[in-house]
């Protein structure tokens, strides 16, 4: 793998605990008519949809958590893009089996207290309340719908992590001896 593939591969890896990504789109005929464009689709997973808004949102933590991004319009920012919104539509099919399943649930409360969290610690990030505020106002977000966007992060987090838990239960390690490893390496060397 390459140097640009590996960062690209160091932010995908960033981004896992995180929440979403910035895409770059033309002009469309009804921008271009003086028309205001709110919002774009992204994906449709399921009977949700990934908004362009949650992508860029990603782009946002990561760029605020220290990662390096890409440059816009670049081959490694469509590249990081393209991963980003795979990873985000394996996230939401996840999410939505986790809602199927009667046994899990996410406590409000819970989910209050992380947003709460999260966004206590951008701010200390930021150094400042007003400095973070300037920051999301720069990536077209207010605090409040900075909060509902975690929110809904937080709640499709916890969501998948009881899913994945509960599916995990039933797995075994299996162990693998150094010993079983080299007699296949030596067994498949010629392949």
């Amino acid at each position: 793998m390459g140097r640009s593939g590996w960062k690209v591969g160091k932010i995908v890896s960033l981004a896992l605990g995180v929440g979403l990504i910035g895409v770059t789109i033309p002009p469309t005929k009804l921008a271009a008519q003086d028309r205001s464009l709110v919002d774009r689709i992204a994906a449709v997973v399921g009977d949700s949809i990934i908004a362009l808004s949650q992508v860029q949102e990603r782009i946002f933590q990561l760029q605020a958590g220290g990662a390096e991004v890409p440059p816009q319009g670049s081959a490694e920012f469509l590249q990081l893009q393209r991963e980003l919104l795979d990873q985000m539509i394996n996230e939401q099919l996840i999410v939505q089996a986790a809602v199927q399943d009667t046994m899990i649930f996410v406590d409000d409360l819970e989910v209050e207290g992380l947003v709460a969290e999260e966004i206590d610690g951008r701010v200390a990030e930021f150094g400042a309340q007003q400095t973070f505020e300037d920051g999301l106002a720069a990536q077209g977000f207010t605090l409040s719908g900075y909060r509902d966007l975690l929110r809904g992060q937080v709640r499709q987090q916890r969501l998948y992590q009881q899913f994945m838990q509960k599916k995990s239960v039933g797995l075994s390690t299996v162990i693998v001896e150094e010993t079983e490893i080299q007699e296949f390496f030596d067994a498949q060397r010629e392949a």
